[in-house]
């Protein structure tokens, strides 16, 4: 599923840099007050800018784009994992 795969590439972008991708303060949000339901909206709108310090590797391109992506356009977690793969 495409939540699914944004997750996980949530999940691989924080593997990486020890860094959550998303940057809740950016848009004024206390992601501890908020709880995951104020998180999972903010996410769903869109509105929650990806981190000010990513790693520009090219790990962090691939998860970038599939971060912003669109849940339509994501790959699948095979195909995230054979272009990660191919690097």
């Amino acid at each position: 599923m495409a939540a699914e795969v944004y997750t996980l590439a949530g999940t691989l972008w924080t593997c990486t840099t020890g860094r959550w991708p998303l940057d809740y303060a950016a848009i004024g949000i206390d992601h501890r007050a908020a709880g995951p339901d104020g998180i999972r909206d903010a996410i769903a709108l869109g509105t929650v800018p990806l981190s000010t310090k990513p790693d520009w590797s090219a790990v962090g391109y691939v998860l970038r784009d599939v971060l912003l992506a669109k849940a339509a356009d994501r790959p699948t977690a095979i195909e995230l994992a054979a272009t990660l793969e191919g690097l």
